[in-house]
């Protein structure tokens, strides 16, 4: 395996790609900020809370990432950028947006802190991703450039869930900010995404 890393601390900018390595060994580096984990093989991880504690930027660019292991990947609290460019992924886990209950009850929430999400290069073409899509809460920016996407529903945010407002086709290389207001009478919170579509792949 080859692992450079870019930091005057040890370990803080690391990269790992074109390797055969599973994410777990990753934790070697207890400082870990940014890890560049493309063309690894990865299909399955096995995380926790725990993990990677410190991890901000993650590339996981050109594997075969399962549903199971992007609802892992959700349990970093601190993750803020997630690249699954070109992972063959058709759609996302239903769940991805909401806790899961731990050890005594506790519950830890899924892509807590995720405000970039780069899906470009995959296989979606079902609106029922933007669904998905509309429970992470924190979300500022997606890239869904190269895939099969043919129309963009307009989302309100209500409660835990979303409601599905209109539709509108979108071009290629289009951009769209959209609004999600707070519900059942409680102040309007904004939220501006920043999106980018190619729907000509």
């Amino acid at each position: 395996a080859v692992v450079s890393t870019q930091s005057g601390h040890y370990g803080r900018d690391v990269n790992a790609a074109e390797n055969s390595l599973p994410l777990e060994a990753m934790s070697a580096f207890p400082v870990l900020q940014k890890l560049d984990f493309q063309f690894n093989n990865l299909t399955q991880t096995t995380l926790s809370p725990f993990h990677f504690t410190m991890l901000e930027f993650l590339d996981l660019s050109f594997n075969q990432v399962s549903h199971s292991a992007i609802l892992n990947i959700g349990l970093l609290q601190k993750l803020r950028v997630l690249k699954l460019s070109g992972n063959e992924l058709k759609s996302l886990p239903v769940n991805m947006g909401y806790p899961i209950a731990g050890k005594e009850g506790k519950c830890f929430a899924r892509f807590w802190a995720l405000e970039e999400l780069h899906l470009d290069n995959n296989h979606f073409c079902d609106i029922s991703t933007f669904a998905i899509l509309g429970t992470l809460r924190r979300l500022k920016y997606l890239n869904l450039s190269k895939n099969h996407v043919y129309c963009i529903p307009f989302l309100e945010a209500i409660g835990s869930g979303i409601r599905r407002n209109d539709f509108n086709e979108i071009g290629r290389g289009s951009k769209s900010n959209a609004t999600t207001p707070e519900s059942n009478g409680q102040k309007r919170k904004k939220y501006r995404l920043r999106l980018c579509v190619d729907t000509t792949a």
